[in-house]
């Protein structure tokens, strides 16, 4: 079973996928990777996937290539595979995602021996090979763009071509380039120097696996540094690098130069006694130091009181390029790039030399090339006016010196760019480094608090320091690394959400943590969102209960009607025929009515909340209107032994401009509620004029009053709301789905006005209803239509429904009323009826089968049910009850509208008005 390093998700996803991420081998690149002579796979890459499956306890499939160039190419499309040992560049971060480095090798010149190149500079020109894809092309393009490389296919072809003189030079891995001039005994190369570039190997995986790199960058974490170091000693034998490489040949070039000066000393400790010996006898003691400076390793120039070189070693020629003879005839100033008179009496360090008999500084000497080498001189006066120096050439640590400023530079500037705060914590003394992001991240001037530990607990919020201890403690025993959340005060002395992340990177003798470093992200936005996700996810919650409540009782509100239905209906069919069947019907009916009210509101409120209702202003009689309402409710008002009263301002002036019948819908429904919750007192309606005072809107306030139960205040402000009650158990007292005063405020507002309510529990309530009326210009009242009454019978109807249930229910309506119906169950068969038969209107359903109502009606007016009947009346008998619905059966070619369920009394007035035209 794999570690505990890894999350539940993460061993879920690794048993899921197991058998099915690939590792990408097959190149041969030893001593890295290659297949040795009985056809297995190994290397230092290999023993380090092993390490991998180790600590996952988990076996990769191998998928093999045959060149690093078709591995490559993969890896661009492919995905769940891993690839270890591959350095990170631009071209394939684009595709891949790199862990830390494991592995820092760098990368030599290898020559011929007897070739004059020996350091990068001397390839300008040459005929350079680089394995192709490789990363050092990169670094070559940017550091030496005047060196254009021969692609070659692997190392070993390099190495041939370099030893066969088809190329100059090959610029390879230190680790190849050892292994293989051993292995394949190619004694004419030699490794002639250092290119410059450290090749950092990782392991990747495709950039949008994104769990497999987080467990792959995980169990890397988990191999030791020192195993790491043996596997690399066990293979190439050398320092593998895993720590800073840069520092290390830093130390190494400061160890020689260490030793060089030791030498140096010694030199001049030998020279010194070589001058002594002088004054007893001069010609052996010349004799001698001309042995000593012609033999040693160290460059050496000896000058005359006015500079002139009267004599030079070998070393010295070697390191400025000059044959000895041109030496002797120049001077100090011809060699140095800063020309210094040493015949001035005014140069300080001629005079120091004079007056101490000593100098040691570093200087530039030019080349016989025209490059220039730095050189660390120390000058000896040997007598009278005779001078000896000491150059030991220090190049490589100027370049060591530079490469380290500008990495410190480079990091300092990143540091002032990302948007993180890093933090460098050293256990031991409490000294903390904090970046000048972490003091501007809290809106401080970098620097401004001391860089101590006891700064950032001071700023620690109180109910976060037992928990961030906790885990800082648990994490330094552990070494793991860790994640954690807090808040610090920031200058402006607000509470700032922190995300800390960090690690132990140095532990003392005893193990315990001497250093931690990490970063600090501001997450203060990240909280705001998770605080707004976290209302809207109790919001949804609420609404999701809201909506389960209102899916509840909208199921209680549907299926009573439906079983005072079919109750009635059933005890009508079990009974015999008596006047109680009068009874059963009408309770039947009016459960019907019920039904039918309630799918009207949710249409309703379905077309408000999706912005399809429209209002339509026409002139009508208010008095008329509340008349209306007068005959609807003082039945059900008598009923219940309350008292109605209906009052009207008479300053209101008819007729007024409005939609009346969305007015009686509001009023309707205040009114029905009204009486719906008062047992016992009175319901009161009246309409007052609001006149045009201070430039505000005239109109009308309606005022529905009653002396029911009320409205508890904490319900007062979800009253409006769709599908809330003020009651929602399985004891409610009255029926309602709490939709009919969220549809009332709506269709308010759509009308432009307000609504409000006045209440408390157990006294009553009063709504408000001001609606911007006016007077109808020019109009005078509208007068109701008299209701149609049938004076024809005998009518020849033809029904077209598809629905056996209503066709009959309608067959029978028209026969009772005395005419005669045949019936159709779609268009087509229609059309075939009405040219056999003659009739004197249609009842046409709109969806049908095989051929609709709506293509049956204009199949009719262009005559192919017989010219005689292009003019027939056709009714538009449906279900299709929304706003529009109506306008656009007529604008098919349909005469008149019914809608379903059909009223009788209905019917009868479509059916005379029908009559009228046929």
């Amino acid at each position: 079973m794999a570690h505990d390093f890894l999350t539940e998700e993460e061993h879920a996803w690794l048993e899921e996928h197991r058998g099915r991420i690939d590792i990408l081998t097959g190149y041969s690149a030893p001593p890295n990777a290659y297949i040795n002579e009985y056809g297995e796979y190994e290397g230092f890459l290999v023993d380090v996937l092993h390490e991998i499956e180790d600590v996952l306890d988990f076996e990769f499939t191998a998928r093999v290539f045959a060149t690093w160039d078709e591995l490559v190419e993969y890896s661009k499309t492919g995905d769940q595979f891993i690839i270890v040992g591959i350095a990170q560049t631009d071209a394939r971060s684009e595709y891949l995602t790199f862990t830390d480095s494991f592995v820092k090798v760098p990368y030599v010149m290898v020559t011929q021996r007897s070739s004059p190149l020996e350091t990068m500079g001397d390839l300008d020109g040459a005929d350079v090979c680089t394995v192709a894809n490789y990363a050092v092309n990169d670094f070559l393009a940017w550091q030496y763009p005047h060196i254009s490389p021969i692609p070659v296919m692997d190392n070993l072809e390099g190495l041939r071509a370099v030893s066969t003189g088809q190329c100059g030079a090959l610029i390879t891995n230190q680790m190849y380039a050892s292994h293989l001039i051993q292995e394949q005994g190619l004694s004419n190369l030699h490794i002639a120097g250092d290119s410059g570039y450290l090749n950092r190997l990782s392991a990747a995986t495709a950039r949008e696996d994104h769990m497999l790199f987080s467990i792959l960058d995980k169990a890397m974490d988990q191999i030791p540094h020192a195993r790491m170091h043996e596997l690399y000693q066990q293979w190439v034998g050398g320092e593998s690098g895993v720590s800073d490489a840069t520092l290390a040949q830093l130390g190494w070039g400061l160890a020689v130069l260490g030793v060089l000066i030791i030498a140096s000393w010694f030199w001049v400790w030998t020279l010194r006694r070589s001058v002594r010996l002088v004054r007893q006898s001069l010609r052996q003691s010349e004799a001698k130091h001309s042995v000593y400076v012609e033999s040693s390793p160290m460059a050496m120039f000896i000058a005359d009181g006015k500079g002139r070189y009267v004599d030079v070693n070998t070393a010295a020629c070697r390191l400025v390029g000059f044959e000895r003879e041109e030496l002797l005839h120049m001077s100090i100033p011809d060699l140095s790039a800063s020309p210094v008179e040493f015949d001035s009496p005014a140069t300080p360090s001629f005079a120091r030399l004079k007056e101490t008999g000593r100098l040691q500084t570093e200087t530039i000497l030019r080349c016989k090339d025209g490059g220039q080498v730095a050189v660390m001189l120390d000058a000896v006066r040997l007598s009278g006016n005779r001078f000896m120096a000491f150059c030991q050439d220090i190049t490589p640590r100027r370049a060591a010196e530079n490469a380290l400023a500008k990495s410190e530079e480079r990091m300092a500037l990143a540091l002032e760019s990302v948007r993180d705060a890093v933090w460098d914590w050293h256990v031991d003394t409490g000294e903390v480094y904090f970046s000048p992001r972490w003091y501007t991240m809290l809106g401080y001037a970098p620097y401004e608090m001391p860089q101590e530990f006891d700064t950032w607990s001071s700023l620690l919020h109180p109910e976060d320091v037992s928990k961030t201890m906790e885990i800082l403690t648990s994490h330094m025993e552990s070494g793991q690394p860790f994640q954690m959340e807090f808040r610090l005060r920031n200058k402006a002395g607000q509470w700032q959400w922190i995300l800390d992340r960090g690690r132990v990177v140095e532990k003392d003798e005893q193990g315990k943590a001497k250093r931690l470093l990490g970063t600090h992200m501001d997450i203060a936005e990240r909280k705001q969102i998770e605080d707004e996700l976290t209302e809207a996810k109790v919001a949804a919650e609420t609404a999701n209960k809201a909506k389960s409540e209102f899916l509840a009782n909208m199921s209680h509100e549907i299926r009573t009607p439906l079983n005072g239905i079919l109750g009635m209906l059933q005890l009508m069919k079990s009974s015999p025929p008596r006047e109680s069947h009068n009874e059963y019907v009408e309770t039947a009916i009016q459960s019907g009515k019920r039904l039918t009210t309630l799918l009207s509101d949710i249409l309703d409120l379905s077309l408000v909340e999706a912005g399809g209702l429209n209002i339509t202003a026409r002139p009508f009689s208010l008095a008329e209107s509340l008349d209306t309402l007068s005959q609807l409710f003082c039945p059900s008002a008598e009923q219940k032994g309350v008292c109605l009263d209906i009052t009207s301002d008479p300053l209101i002036p008819e007729p007024l401009l409005g939609d009346s019948t969305r007015l009686m819908q509001v009023l309707g429904n205040l009114m029905g509620n009204a009486i719906k919750f008062t047992d016992r007192g009175s319901v009161s309606l009246s309409a007052h004029v609001v006149p045009d005072r201070h430039h505000s809107r005239p109109g009308v306030l309606f005022s529905v009053a009653d002396t029911g139960i009320g409205i508890d205040e904490t319900l007062l402000e979800r009253l409006f709301e769709a599908f809330s009650q003020a009651e929602n158990s399985y004891s409610r007292s009255y029926q309602g789905a709490g939709l009919g005063l969220a549809i009332t405020k709506q269709l308010v507002a759509l009308m432009g006005g307000a609504m409000c309510v006045e209440s408390s529990l157990g006294q009553g309530a009063t709504f408000h209803v001001f609606l911007p009326l006016a007077k109808a210009p020019g109009q005078a009242a509208a007068v109701a239509a008299p209701k149609a009454t049938l004076k024809q019978t005998g009518l020849d109807i033809l029904l077209v429904e598809d629905d056996q249930v209503n066709r009959f229910t309608m067959a029978k309506m028209l026969e009772k009323l005395g005419h005669r119906a045949k019936t159709a169950v779609h268009g087509e068969q229609a059309l075939d009826m009405m040219r056999e038969s003659s009739f004197h209107l249609v009842l046409m359903d709109v969806q049908l089968p095989v051929m609709n109502g709506m293509e049956a009606t204009r199949a009719i007016r262009q005559g192919q049910a017989g010219e005689h009947n292009r003019n027939l009346p056709v009714v538009a008998m449906t279900a299709y009850a929304m706003t529009g619905d109506k306008e656009k059966f007529l604008a098919s070619g349909m005469d008149l509208y019914l809608a379903k369920p059909v009223d009788i009394a209905a019917l009868k007035a479509v059916l005379a008005q029908a009559a009228g035209w046929s």
